[in-house]
């Protein structure tokens, strides 16, 4: 399913949404490795609460890039088709908010995959206009330069598999 959302600047953009995103297999494998306390990275801290992103085995990684391109071909989707797919899985701690921002201009597009907790905020992209957070659901836009941001209200981390597509290969360092 596709959505066209609009910004706070009234401008139209597409968003893709695909429920049940992943098989079984692979989200319960996904969900194995989030609960671990092993090679997760930190990559933010926002006060007390932490973002956190872990690499993942090559294997899952062309497993999921599979699934991906067996539900959505980016050329017809986006109009683009990147040359890079890199996956990773991302923790963020209960009180843990990023403020809102433009994706780097090398991602070309951007997604989402929900796991877990049950329920949780979604990628905000305006307060009446944001997709709903439901498990095992992707969320993709071609990069455009749209604001969103995402936070984590609840008590549980927050978990997800954020794709990036991009043209050429970059190294992202937050400070």
């Amino acid at each position: 399913m596709c959505r066209l959302l609009y910004d706070a600047n009234g401008k139209g953009y597409v968003v893709k949404i695909v429920d049940s995103f992943l098989d079984d297999k692979t989200y319960l494998e996904l969900l194995e490795l989030a609960g671990t306390d092993q090679h997760w990275v930190l990559i933010d801290k926002e006060g007390t609460a932490s973002k956190y992103e872990m690499k993942l085995p090559d294997y899952l990684v062309k497993d999921i890039e599979q699934q991906y391109r067996s539900k959505i071909i980016n050329r017809t989707e986006f109009g683009i088709d990147p040359q890079t797919f890199k996956v990773g899985l991302v923790k963020c701690e209960p009180g843990y908010w990023y403020p809102p921002h433009k994706d780097h201009a090398t991602k070309v597009i951007s997604t989402v995959v929900y796991l877990s907790p049950k329920e949780a905020p979604a990628t905000i992209f305006s307060e009446d206009q944001s997709p709903r957070w439901r498990t095992n659901r992707l969320v993709a836009w071609k990069n455009e330069g749209q604001v969103h941001w995402y936070k984590n209200d609840t008590e549980f981390n927050r978990y997800t598999l954020n794709i990036y597509q991009m043209n050429k290969e970059t190294l992202f360092v937050v400070e």
